[in-house]
């Protein structure tokens, strides 16, 4: 019989010697830089008398917003910056038919919404000594996806980040943009731009086995708007997924894209979008919308058109975009004011195309998930701002997310879902239960074959 006292060591050191070693620290994501030009026509909104700025003038800035619809057409090369991660331990052009996220950001943001506002290669694996990394990381949708088997695309929209920045009045608008992204994704299904062996077969001078960071460029096709079309459910010809993953501005695009091409893409997730409550107008201004390169001259260029816009009031910006304190990191909040993007004066006239509410389109056959923050006051409240009254979106089919079903009568019940993210504003990927919409998300992209 071993004595007493011996047998506590024992244990312990039977303990320290059977213990499964804990697994190394998953690296970053591989990601690549990608460009993709475009050379195209759209009928984009008449832009009269635009305002200096969205807060000192009101009679100005509404006129310039509520103006009569017309159109007219635009043209020009338009350069679009992709930033394509991989899956975990794929290697280009291996492996099954691959599933892509093509992720589209919202206004004054860029690609870094969806990697918690830095780079996916900033987090340092093993890094114990940063709880920010830790808890950041957990609202990485990069991450979460590329550990699942997704490749993902992370845009710069058109006037934002390393993308083109064009007249902000007359061109960047939302018709445009709709446009650019069906033609990226044509693109991505016709010919495998991204060299991953997406399609079977390829008609652009990219081989699939190429390199993924290469610029690529492509003129519009008057007969490329159908192409696909009736192909059912599946990818181009490789079988491959693409799923549109979109936030606030980005997800109203989706909305468009769906509209008028139905076969464009395999799914639709579209965050910090619901119906309107109230009129977001008043929380609007309080973020004092001014020219950005005036307003913050080291953080963009000099030449900068004057309609490029930048939040010049921190607390009236949060007002708009982040929930009560304590429901996000406060690392994120700074980091959202310091480096904020553009609104482009453009996408200010155009916005009202999804605010009001698209129309319905029966064409549109394939899954749809919309997703806002509990509180989001651009959507939920009655003045657009947390510091003008509270803000809380409802629960239910008649809610402000739950009545969006209503834009996609083509769908079927089964393949529509909402979700409510809780205790989080309109940014709502970037508050701390952000990690519950990704698990979520991906379980129903699973569950719907996605």
């Amino acid at each position: 019989m071993i004595p007493v006292p011996l047998l506590f060591p024992l244990l312990a050191l039977s303990c320290v010697g059977s213990r499964t070693p804990a697994p190394a620290p998953a690296p970053p994501p591989r990601c690549d830089d990608l460009f993709f030009t475009f050379t195209t026509t759209a009928a984009n909104r008449v832009a009269r008398d635009p305002p200096g700025d969205l807060f000192s003038d009101a009679a100005a800035i509404g006129a310039f917003l509520g103006q009569p619809v017309a159109y007219q057409e635009v043209s020009g090369t338009f350069t679009l910056y992709g930033q394509l991660c991989r899956p975990r331990g794929v290697a280009a052009g291996a492996g099954a038919a691959p599933k892509v996220q093509l992720l589209v950001h919202g206004s004054t943001y860029n690609h870094t919404y969806w990697s918690s506002l830095r780079e996916p290669s900033d987090f340092l694996p093993g890094n114990d000594d940063d709880e920010d990394d830790d808890e950041e990381e957990k609202l990485s949708w990069v991450h979460a996806a590329t550990r699942l088997g997704y490749w993902t695309l992370a845009i710069d929209r058109l006037g934002q980040g390393r993308s083109s920045t064009p007249d902000p009045v007359n061109v960047v608008q939302s018709p445009l943009q709709a446009h650019l992204l069906h033609l990226l994704v044509r693109r991505i299904r016709d010919d495998d731009v991204l060299g991953i062996g997406f399609s079977s077969s390829s008609s652009s001078s990219s081989s699939p086995s190429s390199p993924p960071t290469r610029r690529h460029s492509s003129d519009d096709d008057d007969n490329d708007d159908d192409r696909g079309s009736g192909s059912g459910g599946g990818g181009g010809g490789g079988g491959g997924k693409l799923i549109y993953v979109g936030h606030s501005f980005g997800s109203g695009l989706g909305v468009q894209l769906a509209s008028a091409h139905p076969d464009d893409v395999d799914g639709l997730v579209l965050t910090g979008l619901a119906a309107v409550r109230g009129d977001p107008g008043p929380g609007s201004a309080l973020a004092r919308w001014g020219p950005a390169a005036a307003a913050f001259p080291g953080r963009f260029p000099a030449g900068l058109d004057a309609g490029y816009l930048a939040s010049t009031n921190e607390s009236g910006r949060a007002g708009l975009y982040w929930g009560a304190p304590g429901t996000f990191p406060p690392s994120l909040r700074h980091r959202d004011w310091a480096g904020q993007g553009t609104q482009p004066l453009g996408e200010a006239l155009t916005v009202a195309e999804y605010l009001a509410g698209p129309p319905p389109s029966a064409r549109f056959r394939r899954p749809v998930l919309v997703a806002a923050g509990a509180r989001d006051a651009i959507f939920c409240s009655d003045l657009g701002s947390r510091d003008l009254g509270p803000a809380w979106c409802a629960a239910g089919d008649d809610g402000e997310v739950g009545r969006t079903r209503a834009w996609f009568p083509g769908v079927p019940g089964a393949l529509f879902a909402a979700y409510l993210q809780p205790r989080a504003g309109h940014s709502h990927l970037l508050h701390k239960t952000g990690d519950r919409f990704i698990r979520h998300a991906h379980d129903w992209m699973a569950s719907v074959g996605l």
